[in-house]
């Protein structure tokens, strides 16, 4: 299970890396900005699936 999240976590990594080699970096401060920004999508995408998982599973207890 946890090797699974690893193998999905680095697959994550790479096509951010390809996203990144994709945009003309001039400062680091760019960067920076889109791994803020990047960041910040996993964190909603991670909150919203586990909010959708509470979500359906309260929903099944009341079915």
């Amino acid at each position: 299970m946890e090797n699974k999240k690893i193998n999905k976590m680095k697959k994550k990594i790479l096509r951010f890396k390809l996203l990144v080699s994709f945009f003309p970096i001039d400062s680091n401060k760019d960067m920076f900005f889109i791994i803020i920004i990047y960041s910040l999508c996993i964190y909603l995408y991670f909150f919203v699936l586990i909010f959708m998982n509470c979500y359906l599973s309260i929903n099944l207890l009341f079915i």
